[in-house]
This record gives C-alpha cells, structure tokens and sequence, in this order.
C-alpha cells in the first residue's frame, strides 16, 4: 500500500505486479456522504427503503443479489448518473485524477461513469452469498494483448479477508501476449463477440495465483486490464462497499465511452444545469470532455428544442404510442446532428 504522493514508488509497483492500492485518497467524511448517496438517493437505492442500520430492510434491494449497483437499474430507471453528487466529488477527486494519471502517463484522462458495489454480511444470511469465484477480463486479450487500459475503484468500507472485495492474479499482465498466442483454441469456443467480458479458463493452472486485495476505506485500488480478476464473496458480519472508478488516456477513447460523454455534456447543459453548475469543477469539465465538446458542439436553440423532441418521443414510448414517438424521434433527429448522435 502506498500514499497517494509515493509516485514513483505506485507507477513501479503497478509495471511489476499489475494491480496497486492507494490509501487515503477521500477521506471519513466523504466516505461517509458517499454510503449515504449510495443508500438513500433514488437514483441508486433510495426508493427500496434500504438502511445498513436496520437488518429487516436488507433484503428487499434485490438488485444487490450479485453485488452490484447501478443507475438506471430496477426501481431507478428513468435516472442520471448527472444526479448524483457525492460519486462526482470523488471521481473528480485530485487525488483519485493524479492517481490515474501517473499511472495512464498522461494528463489527458477522461472519466467513464461506472457502478458501484455492495456485499450484504452473509454471517447474517447465507442467501446473500455472491459468487465464489468468475475471473475474468473486461477486454479482448487477443485484440488488446499489451497494456491498454486500466480499471479501479474506491474502498467504502474495510476490504478484509472476510468483507468480499477484489481479487485478481498479480503479474498476468507480464505474460497476457504470451497466454494468448498459447489459446487460441480457448478464444475459439468461448468468445463472444458482442461480449467485451471474456471468462478466464477454471482450469488454468494460474488460478491457484489468484489473490484477495485488502485495503482500508478510502484506498483507490487500480488494476491493469490485462489481470484476471472479479470479487472474492462476503463471509463475514459487515457490509462491503466501494464506488467503482475507471478512467481512459483521451488518445485512446472508444465509440461508446464517447457516446456516455456526449450524452453528459447534452443533458448538463440543457435538462439539468445544477450538475453542471454546482456540482462539476474545472477538473471535472476536464474529465468528462466539456472543454473539448463546448468549442466541438456549442448547445443551440436547435439542439434545446431537438432534445425535448427526443424527450417526448421517450415519453410515448413508454405509453407504447410508438407511431407517435417514432415522429418526434425523426423530427429531433432533423434538428440536432448531435442528438442524433447521442440517442438516435
């Protein structure tokens, strides 16, 4: 484990083992607003009546069954990840930033909204139990077998033996070329090309490396993509919780990544200018690609009035008008080339 400012000290640790943990970057504080914003915000957990306090409620967020949480999920759909407010401060967090970018070797970053975690205390229910173990990758390691991209994410609470938490096998990164030209009968049977998530063999003899990553709460864990990882299951009395936190070199930024950002940058600056107000700094302008988009994409009357076209059709969709949203989706998309980009 590192301080946040041991620079050389992380960027060494990370080329050699493939994984580092940082501790410090928020502090109780924002740990502490954040739960808050996890459980309580309807964008995430708020309408389920879910309290960490009051065992009775734990299980009626079913949506944690696999220990995950995510916007736009069960009872939050129809919700922003522009919403939230406490998730911004920390993916917006100086520390977190710097973090990623010693590690990326660019100041060039921009931030991909992502989900976040919860472990339910199985010594409470066994029921509550996520999976032992379904290592993996979030990339092609035939198309990307060198160093790409990173993934991370901060610790909410205590990452301990018995927490749950992430597990992963330090050093794969070194020999994924190696590993990839050796399995090509692997990739044949099992990838699925409109998967981006490919599971790692159960019977690799590497799976006997696999290792729980501790670390206590405010740590920023980063990994290389490159590592088979997943989580390692609760067996304990306490919750585990973390605020799951990527980031990409701008040079290297993906149609769909792109896509999420304009979709930010639209809704920000016409549906809900608080986000972009209040609660979005100069480094989270930088993060998410305004500065860029603002000269790119400067919001005119056309594009205010093509997004309530949009919103509308959304609208009569859901009252399954479809004819009728099929209409406004046209006339928005005649509009606003960049709407049209977004969401249509």
């Amino acid at each position: 484990m590192f301080h946040h400012n041991e620079i050389d000290n992380i960027k060494q640790y990370f080329k050699e083992n493939g994984y580092v943990v940082i501790t410090n970057v928020i502090n109780e504080k924002e740990i502490e607003n954040t739960i808050n914003e996890i459980c309580n915000h309807p964008a995430l957990l708020g309408d389920y009546g879910f309290n960490l306090k009051d065992p009775t409620t734990w299980d009626k967020p079913h949506i944690v069954e696999y220990g995950f949480v995510d916007v736009n999920q069960g009872h939050s759909q129809g919700h922003s990840q522009n919403e939230l407010e406490y998730a911004w401060y920390n993916r917006q967090n100086e520390n977190v930033v710097s973090s990623f970018q010693n590690i990326l070797g660019t100041d060039e970053i921009v931030v991909n909204e992502d989900r976040f975690g919860i472990m339910r205390p199985t010594k409470v229910n066994s029921k509550w139990k996520t999976l032992d173990t379904w290592l993996h990758w979030d990339k092609n390691p035939w198309v990307y077998p060198d160093f790409s991209t990173v993934q991370g994410l901060i610790t909410l609470t205590d990452h301990t033996e018995n927490s749950g938490g992430f597990c992963c096998i330090p050093k794969f990164h070194l020999k994924l070329r190696e590993w990839a030209e050796n399995n090509l009968d692997y990739k044949n049977k099992n990838l699925n090309e409109t998967n981006p998530i490919v599971d790692f063999p159960k019977d690799d003899p590497a799976c006997k490396d696999v290792k729980k990553i501790l670390a206590p709460a405010g740590s920023l864990i980063i990994w290389d993509s490159g590592l088979p990882h997943c989580n390692y299951p609760n067996n304990g009395y306490d919750f585990r919780i973390a605020q799951y936190i990527t980031f990409q070199r701008k040079d290297s930024i993906n149609d769909h990544l792109l896509g999420v950002l304009k979709q930010s940058y639209l809704e920000s600056h016409i549906a809900d200018k608080h986000f972009l107000n209040n609660i979005i700094s100069s480094v989270g302008k930088k993060i998410l690609n305004f500065d860029e988009f603002e000269k790119l994409y400067p919001i005119t009357e056309k594009d205010i009035e093509a997004y309530k076209e949009y919103k509308e059709g959304c609208q009569l969709e859901i009252e399954e008008k479809f004819t009728e949203a099929i209409k406004h989706y046209s006339r928005a998309e005649k509009l606003s080339d960049l709407v049209g980009q977004v969401y249509l």
